[in-house]
C-alpha cells in the first residue's frame, strides 16, 4: 500500500505542477500550437466529466472520486501480493482521480490543456490526470484478460 501512495503522489505532483504552470503562463482560452494541425496546449476548464457529461454537478463528481477511491483503497488492501504491473495501474489510477478531485474543490472544475486533432476531428480537450485514468482502466482491462485466458476462462 505504502508503494502505491508514493508513487500516486508524485503522479498527482507532477499533473498539479503542470496544471499551475498552465494557469500561471496562459491566459483562460490561450491555444497554443506546439505541431501544427495535429497538437496544441490550449488552457480550459471542465465543470463536468469526460466529454463535459454531468456538466455542473460537482458534489455528484466529488461524491464519485472519493466513493472510487475508498474502493480502490480497499482492494488494494485485500489484494495479497501486487505485482508491479498492477501497482502502476493502482496508482495511476488512484493519482488521476486525487489530481481532478483536487482540482474540482479547489476551482469547482478540472483545468485541461492537451487539445489534439486528427483531420477535421477535434478529440476533447484532456489533461495528465485523465490520461492516467484511461491508460490505468486499459491496463486493467488487459490484466483481467490475461488472468482469465491464463486460468482458462476466456478460450
Amino acid at each position: 500500500m505504502r508503494k502505491v501512495i508514493a508513487v500516486s503522489i508524485i503522479l498527482v505532483g507532477i499533473d498539479l505542477i503542470i496544471k499551475g504552470l498552465i494557469m500561471n503562463l496562459m491566459y483562460y482560452q490561450q491555444k497554443i500550437t506546439v505541431i501544427p494541425n495535429f497538437f496544441s496546449l490550449w488552457y480550459v476548464r471542465n465543470d463536468g466529466a469526460a466529454f463535459s457529461i454531468l456538466s455542473g454537478q460537482q458534489f455528484f463528481l466529488i461524491s464519485i472520486a472519493i466513493m472510487v477511491l475508498v474502493y480502490l483503497v480497499y482492494l488494494i488492501k485485500v489484494e495479497e501480493k501486487i505485482s508491479k504491473f498492477m501497482l502502476v495501474i493502482y496508482s495511476m489510477l488512484i493519482a488521476g482521480i486525487t489530481s481532478n478531485l483536487i482540482d474540482r474543490v479547489l476551482f469547482g472544475e478540472v483545468v485541461d490543456y492537451l487539445a489534439f486533432n486528427f483531420g477535421n476531428y477535434a478529440f476533447p480537450v484532456f489533461n495528465l490526470a485523465d490520461t492516467m485514468i484511461v491508460l490505468a482502466f486499459v491496463g486493467y482491462i488487459g490484466e483481467w484478460i490475461y488472468r482469465s485466458i491464463k486460468h482458462g476462462k476466456i478460450n
